[in-house]
Parts: structure tokens; sequence; C-alpha cells
């Protein structure tokens, strides 16, 4: 059956779909993607249900244990929608560091249940490389991509009361894995930390050795500056490692919580072009395949930008990334389905205007000003958990309450 491409009339001479692990506001951009380029539906697999997917109509199934990321039920999940799917071609997401450690374990499992499964995603070698912060900043530093300064202290042989930070205070520091992480409950516990001084580092640090986690945290200095100093730059590399697509956004507002820190809840689209090439030119340098995204942030101390991490998959705010023009579900498509080259020589830059948010236009404007949010026509406006063409009452309500807690949290820690 063959397929067309709603935007650009391209016609891709397979079925497909996606499957995506997870149910978040990651797993819905997904979706999204492939509903709005080819009007398909998505598989999800989770461990519960939950918003915004639990009722959405972009997909077609929802298949939920609470042992996902037991490889045995992964496969068994996945054999039951091949089942059901016979013929047609799935593309397998990750929507949080968990699940990409996990389908990257279990590729080669997960191919042979079915030719039908395309899983679009480093190998295990890199993966390992990229993914711990102390090894990532190791693989920056060889291939020139400028970070913060840092070093590493190991939570299970290092004493806060003798470790040296060699810059000044305030410092921020962040586990080297968040999924080993993720793991460990304490009091006080946060994505990361900004520490102001040698008492509350040994404090903080303390806290998280007792914890019982085992691994390192990095401890780099401190890059200050609001949420227009943050940005996001999401790149596609094809399955020879060539970069075919990259887009940028500059963060409008920010979640401040202690426990959501690093979450974005509004975007607006952004341009750089030598960054872009200096990320380009990384990325083919270590021989990524597929999408990612790096945390970026303008030092104004130094002049210039700061990357913080790579994040191997497609980000939580990824519908980002179609509304700046550029929907990776076709880039996906017409590189693995479409039967020829990619048409651009080097890689396009995705750069239509808009704004993504998780709040009203409305709220957005109050939260950060009118001038900046109406700047933006408001067709060039879009929510990332709610389609224009998905809305339910009993979702309407939910996002409802969900914005007013990120409302009243924003102006909380905004003060």
């Amino acid at each position: 059956m063959a397929i067309k491409d709603r935007q650009t009339g391209k016609t891709i001479n397979t079925d497909f779909m996606a499957v995506a692990l997870g149910g978040d506001m990651n797993c819905y951009g997904v979706a999204r993607a492939f509903y709005e380029a080819y009007g398909v539906r998505t598989v999800m697999l989770g461990r519960i249900p939950i918003f915004p997917t639990a009722r959405s109509r972009l997909f077609s199934d929802r298949l939920y244990d609470a042992d996902l990321l037991d490889t045995d039920v992964l496969i068994r999940l996945l054999t039951q929608v091949e089942e059901k799917y016979r013929g047609v071609k799935k593309f397998v997401f990750a929507t949080n560091d968990d699940y990409v450690r996990h389908i990257i374990h279990n590729r080669k499992t997960i191919e042979a249940i079915s030719d039908d499964y395309i899983v679009p995603v480093i190998s295990e070698e890199l993966f390992d490389r990229l993914d711990d912060k102390d090894s990532f900043y190791e693989v920056c530093e060889e291939y020139g991509l400028p970070y913060p300064k840092s070093v590493v202290f190991d939570c299970v042989s290092d004493d806060p009361e003798t470790f040296v930070i060699p810059f000044e205070y305030p410092v921020f520091m962040k586990p080297s894995s968040n999924v080993i992480y993720f793991n460990y409950e304490f009091e006080g516990k946060q994505k990361g930390y900004r520490i102001d001084t040698p008492d509350q580092f040994r404090e903080v640090m303390g806290r998280i050795q007792a914890s019982g986690y085992p691994d390192k945290f990095i401890v780099q200095e401190y890059v200050d500056g609001d949420d227009d100093s943050m940005f996001i730059y999401s790149a596609y590399c094809d399955r020879k490692g060539k970069v075919r697509m990259m887009s940028g956004g500059q963060i409008l507002m920010h979640d401040r919580t202690p426990e959501l820190i690093g979450n974005y809840n509004a975007i607006c689209g952004a341009r750089d072009d030598g960054l872009m090439q200096t990320l380009a030119a990384f990325l083919e340098k270590i021989g990524f395949t597929g999408i990612c995204h790096f945390d970026i942030q303008y030092d104004s101390k130094r002049g210039g930008y700061v990357v913080f991490e790579i994040n191997i998959r497609q980000g939580r705010s990824n519908y980002y990334m179609t509304a700046s023009g550029m929907n990776f579900a076709r880039l996906l498509a017409e590189d693995y389905l479409g039967g020829s080259e990619p048409d651009a020589d080097g890689y396009v830059i995705a750069d239509r205007p808009f704004i993504v948010s998780n709040v009203s236009r409305a709220n957005l404007a109050r939260a950060i000003g009118k001038d900046r949010v109406h700047r933006i026509p408001a067709d060039r406006f879009f929510r990332f958990q709610l389609a224009p063409y998905d809305r339910s009452l009993r979702n309407r309500i939910y996002m409802l309450r969900l914005e007013k807690s990120m409302m009243r949290d924003y102006m909380k820690y905004n003060k």
C-alpha cells in the first residue's frame, strides 16, 4: 500500500507505523508527528495509563504492563503487536532514558521478532559513552564541543568533607546516570542541584550517599542565566551517519519545581548557524544515527554556548520540531522506506516561527509578557498535549487543572 505525505505529496510504498514505549508528552508528540505526516496511528506500550495518551485518538492500541522494563515482558508485548500488524513496518521509539537503554540493549532481540521492526538507535557502546555525563564530557573534549568545567564525585569512594572543587561557588551538580539515579529515593531529591556553599555541598551529598546511590555525580561550574539563555537543538542523522535535519528552540518558560527542573513548558524558534554547524560536525564525527537533542545554555561570561548533555532520543518537547517545519516521521520514512537517498546534500534547517506551549497563549503572556508572545501569530501557537483535532472534554478539564498547577508553581519559583 502506498502512503502519501500530506505536506510534500511524496509517496512511501509500504505500510508503516510507530510503536512508542511510554505514555507521556514525548509519546504524544511521536504519535502526533506520524499522524500529521501520514495519517497513521501509533501503538503505545506503557506501564500505566497516563495523560495525555490514555484517551487520545492518535493511538490504535495501548498495551500496559507494570513490568515493561523486563526484557521478557517487552518482547511478549512486541510479539503481540507483530501478530496483529503483520506486514506493517514498525518504528520503535523510546520516550525516556530507561526505555532508551531498554531498546538499545534488546535491539537484536526486537529485530529478531520480525524484519518489520525498525529500531533507529545507536550502538550500545556509543550509547554508554554519551549517556554517562562523565564520559560524554570526555567525548566533548576529544571533539572540541564546548562544555562547562566539571569534576566528578564518586559517591562510593569520595568523601564530601575533603573533596576539592577547583572553581568558585555556586556550582551545579547532577547524577552521571539518570537511569541509575531514578531508582533511589531520599528527602529533598532533585534532578539537579544548585549548590551555593561548601556546607550545602557536604549536606546534600551526604544525603545522596546515604540513599545508597552507587554511581557518580558531575559537579560543574554554574552557568547563570534566565530561561532565555537556555536552548534545545535537535537533529536527525540518517542510517549512514549523515546529519539531515537540525531544528532549534529557545526556552520561554522553564519548569522550576525541584522534581521537574529541566523540563520545558514553552519554546519558541531559535537559529544559530554557527552552533548548528558545530553540533552537526560533532554528530558526524562520532557516527551518530537516529534522533537526538542537545541541552544548551548561552554563557554571557565566556560569550558563547556550553553543551550540558545530549539525549539519545527525541525530546519530551519533541513536537517543537514538527512546529518548526520538519516532521521527523517524514525523515525516518524517507530514510528507511523511501527507496531513495534524501534530497538534501547537506542538512535542512527547520526554522518556521512558532511557539509550542503547555499553557494557553493568555497564560503564557501573563507569565513572560504580551509582547514576546503576540509577536508570533496565533496560527503559529501550538499546544504540546492538545492537538486541535484530538480534544475531548475530559482531556480539556485535566489540562486546565495541570495548567493551573504549572502557572502556580512558575509564579512561586520565579519570584
